[in-house]
């Protein structure tokens, strides 16, 4: 088209006369809709939404597979006769104790999946709410049993755990004169807390009891019996001051250190364990 033939910017249409010409669109291809064309871009479309509610529907079938449980666990921690040295230039500890029995708390967290029907596979979180406590990260594997199914379902669930465990008792608060130094670690000086630390992979066999309040709900109360596969012992320093998520903390084992711990059988034990929570499914 010439340059003289096209509209410029400051034209105003209204005020522009212009001759008609017939064959101006001479040259151009005009494609009418037809149903062939229209059922194409149908199609596409109808793919495209079935590949996105394919997607969908596979992640609901997940979710709706998975369940959580939230409990809390009562145990005793048992610990043996200890005579202890630790000797660093900023700080001495000597101490003898007797053997104890303590009552320790702690909170469960758990996310299964069932991968085949009642049969359940997840993840188990255990963490100390006192002083002296478990920690614990486990791989579970369940089945659950309905035995009362004409009525309101009751489960039987044996399940066994196997993952790592920490066990931990509270030694004391002692006070540092300066930085301690231990695997390649700086605490800063001042109040250190000092644990009895025994850490060790475990096999845990539980038995559940659940009652189902409805079908998102269930009540359970289960019972643990802890057995340790290998055990490593010695103290864990933890720093007592300043903000709790930027408290360093390290971990020193048995004859490292200038740290002689003797006892006898386990320094550290835990056996039967108590849960009581609820279940939520979506």
């Amino acid at each position: 088209m010439a340059y003289s033939d096209k509209f410029q910017y400051s034209d105003i249409l209204l005020n522009k006369e212009k001759v008609y010409k017939p064959d101006f669109w001479s040259n151009y291809n005009i494609i009418l809709p037809n149903e062939k064309y229209e059922n194409l871009f149908k199609t596409a479309n109808n793919i495209n939404e079935e590949k996105i509610k394919t997607k969908q529907r596979k992640w609901l079938d997940f979710l709706l597979k998975t369940k959580q449980k939230i409990l809390l666990s009562w145990s005793t921690l048992n610990t043996s006769s200890v005579n202890l040295t630790f000797q660093n230039p900023a700080l001495d500890i000597q101490e003898t104790l007797s053997a104890s029995n303590k009552n320790v708390y702690g909170f469960l967290y758990s996310l299964f999946y069932e991968f085949k029907p009642n049969f359940f596979i997840g993840y188990t979180g255990e963490s100390k709410i006192s002083k002296n406590g478990i920690a614990s990260h486990s791989i579970s594997l369940q089945k659950q049993i309905n035995i009362n199914p004409k009525k309101r379902p009751i489960f039987i669930t044996p399940s066994i755990d196997f993952g790592y465990q920490e066990l931990n008792c509270f030694l004391g608060n002692f006070n540092t004169t300066e930085k301690l130094y231990l695997n390649n670690k700086s605490l800063n000086k001042g109040k250190t807390s000092v644990f009895l630390s025994q850490r060790n992979f475990r096999c845990q066999p539980k038995i559940a009891l659940t009652l189902e309040k409805n079908k998102r709900i269930n009540f359970i109360v289960s019972l643990n019996y802890n057995l340790p596969i290998s055990k490593k012992v010695g103290l864990l320093f933890q720093e007592k001051e300043g903000f709790f998520l930027f408290r360093k903390k390290t971990f020193v084992k048995n004859n490292n250190h200038n740290l002689n711990i003797n006892h006898t059988n386990d320094l550290l034990g835990n056996g039967f364990s108590l849960n009581a929570g609820i279940s939520i499914k979506l």
